[in-house]
């Protein structure tokens, strides 16, 4: 009877976990102790009817690695042992932007290895990034398998590396369509799946390349377990400037108007040291983050309602007029009487949002 899973979809069926382990067992590996290692009961080795769900699959995959010693888990003939992931690892962090980190990761690999190639091109005319990846397998391997799990690894990477979800135009495979995957295993890269291509690659605007690196290399220690779920993509999650807005929005409606940078950052559970060099690093800093959530606020009441300015000043959270006017002059140039009145002349909804993005 096949085992009942978490509500977590989408699963994984028993040949992709075969299939994945196939590396190992062709080493004289123990399916059955890798999967124990994963916390995974051993048993689904043999059931045909066996599935696991997204945090299992992650669970496994770091099993075989540590098991094995071996990044590839044992689909080339030569292992990657994980301490060249550190020199990766440190060599993109002393990079600015995402772009810059890709080619240094990528050159190191190939400077250390015959049986891996990365290739990255740019197309000016459609504005788009390509990178290739192309691998020497063994001969008994599931290649498609493989190459699916390493462009899932190299996206869900470089998400995180931005804070932010890289939007993909395409995801390329060499494969024939006759060894296509379920659907759910491309569903994470929301994007077209060709097969029968020349290259398995990932293909995106040229644009996320000047994207700045806002992770840490401290940070990266927590990468797995803060992102358990292998179909989860990491760059869902906000930016360090989105993430500070929201936290300061929240102390705002407790109308607490002026929180500190450690007040703040214990909410993100960093040093305020931490903290503001994240922020820096998305050039934007702790005070003007706040001045412009109280701006947007300030603006919402002047457009949305007709209350006195000494209201308004009230509400967000200035004790005199006249510190809100001052104030509310070197966010727009303009005095909040004089603000209203101009936009509601204008009777133009993107007028005020043109003038938030500009801020």
């Amino acid at each position: 009877m096949p085992r009942a899973l978490s509500n977590r979809q989408p699963i994984v069926a028993h040949r992709q976990i075969t299939a994945l382990l196939q590396g190992a067992v062709s080493r004289g590996y123990s399916a059955e102790s890798i999967l124990s290692r994963a916390e995974i009961p051993p048993s689904i080795y043999q059931d045909s009817a066996g599935s696991i769900d997204g945090v299992e699959l992650q669970r496994l995959l770091w099993a075989i690695q540590i098991e094995m010693n071996d990044l590839f888990m044992g689909f080339l003939a030569q292992p990657a042992k994980p301490e060249l992931n550190l020199v990766q690892s440190r060599i993109r962090f002393q990079c600015e932007r995402l772009g810059e980190a890709i080619r240094a990761s990528t050159q190191t690999r190939e400077a250390v290895r015959n049986d891996v190639s990365y290739q990255c091109t740019t197309n000016p005319d459609a504005g788009e990034f390509t990178l290739s990846v192309e691998y020497q397998l063994l001969d008994d391997v599931d290649a498609h398998l493989f190459y699916w799990h390493r462009l899932m690894l190299m996206y869900r990477y470089h998400c995180w590396l931005i804070g932010k979800r890289i939007k993909l135009n395409t995801i390329a495979f060499k494969a024939d369509s006759a060894d296509k995957l379920a659907d759910h295993y491309y569903a994470p890269f929301n994007a077209k799946v060709q097969f029968a291509q020349g290259t398995n690659a990932l293909v995106f605007d040229s644009k996320y390349l000047l994207c700045p690196i806002v992770r840490s290399e401290a940070e990266e220690q927590d990468y797995v377990s803060n992102y358990p779920d292998w179909f989860t993509i990491p760059g869902q999650d906000m930016s360090w400037t989105r993430q500070t807005e929201q936290i300061i929005k929240g102390f705002q409606r407790d109308n607490q108007w002026s929180p500190t940078t450690q007040q703040v950052a214990k909410k993100l559970s960093v040093s305020a040291r931490t903290l503001r060099r994240q922020l820096a690093r998305e050039n934007e800093t702790y005070r003007d983050i706040k001045a412009q959530v109280r701006c947007q606020q300030a603006i919402k009441l002047l457009i949305d309602t007709d209350l006195p300015i000494a209201i308004v000043a009230d509400h967000i959270g200035f004790a005199e007029p006249g510190d809100f006017t001052r104030a509310f002059i070197s966010w727009t140039q303009l005095t909040p009487s004089a603000y209203r009145d101009q936009q509601r002349s204008d009777n133009s909804l993107f007028s005020d949002i043109r003038h938030l993005q500009s801020f």
